[in-house]
C-alpha cells in the first residue's frame, strides 16, 4: 500500500520547541543596521585618536624643550671636530674649530666701564638729538683702557699684573646704584696668522660645567 505523502511544505506545522498550542514562540534577536555599526566604529577611532594626541602631547612638548635647550644653551657635541681630524678635511672652514689654538699667540685688552653722572649726561643730551640719544642709550665711559698683556698663549694659566686708574667716586654717593655702574670687559686681540682671519661665522657659549659667576652689588654685601 502506498502512502499519499503532501507536496505543500505549507501545510506543514514545525515546533522545535515543542511548545503548547497558543503560546508566543521565541523573541526575534534585534540586530543594528549598518549605518550604527559604523558609527560607534568611527566613535571608536576619535576617542583612541583624541587619547592618543593628549598622551604625546607632553612627551612632544618635553622633546621639543630639550631641542630647543641643546641648540641655544651651548653648541652641541657633535659640532665639534678633533683637530687632529683636521688633515681629513678639504676645506677647513667645513669644520667647526676654535678660533684660538693652544700656541696661538694674543693680546688682552682690558676696559674699565662708569655710568655718567647727571652733569655729564645732560651736557651730553644738549649736543645730541634724540635718535642718537637712544642709539647711546646706556650713558656710560671708559675710565681705564688699554692693552694688559701681550702676547699670551692660552697654555699659560698663570698671569697677574697690576693696572692703575681712577675712580669719579659721584656716582657711588646715590642711594640706589647696581652691578653695572662699574664693570670690566677683557678682548682678544689674536696675534697674525690665525683662524680668525679666515672667520666668516662665529658663536661664544659657555662649557657646561663651567660656572658664571654672580653679579654682586652693594645692596647684597
Amino acid at each position: 500500500m502506498v502512502r499519499e505523502v503532501p507536496t505543500n511544505a505549507s501545510r506543514l506545522s514545525i515546533n522545535p520547541l515543542n511548545l503548547p498550542a497558543g503560546l508566543p514562540g521565541p523573541p526575534t534577536r534585534f540586530t543594528k543596521p549598518r549605518c550604527f555599526r559604523r558609527c560607534d566604529l568611527i566613535l571608536a577611532t576619535s576617542l583612541i585618536t583624541l587619547a592618543l594626541f593628549f598622551v604625546c602631547q607632553p612627551i612632544f612638548a618635553l622633546f621639543l624643550w630639550m631641542e630647543q635647550t641643546n641648540l641655544y644653551s651651548y653648541p652641541p657635541l657633535r659640532m665639534f671636530v678633533d683637530a687632529r681630524e683636521y688633515g681629513t678635511c678639504a676645506n677647513r672652514s667645513d669644520v667647526v674649530q676654535p678660533l684660538l689654538g693652544l700656541n696661538d699667540k694674543f693680546d688682552i685688552a682690558i676696559s674699565i666701564w662708569q655710568e655718567t653722572s647727571d652733569a655729564e649726561r645732560r651736557e651730553h643730551l644738549r649736543g645730541k638729538n634724540r635718535l642718537s640719544v637712544m642709539d647711546w642709550g646706556n650713558f656710560e665711559k671708559a675710565i681705564f683702557s688699554d692693552v694688559v698683556f701681550r702676547g699670551v698663549p692660552l697654555s699659560d694659566t698663570e698671569m697677574v699684573t697690576n693696572i692703575t686708574f681712577t675712580i669719579p667716586t659721584e656716582r657711588f654717593h646715590y642711594p640706589r646704584y647696581t652691578a653695572d655702574m662699574l664693570r670690566a670687559s677683557l678682548v682678544i686681540l689674536p696675534h697674525s696668522p690665525s683662524p680668525i682671519d679666515h672667520d666668516y661665522n662665529h658663536t661664544s657659549w659657555y662649557a657646561p660645567p663651567l660656572i658664571q659667576p654672580r653679579f654682586r652689588s652693594v645692596h647684597s654685601r
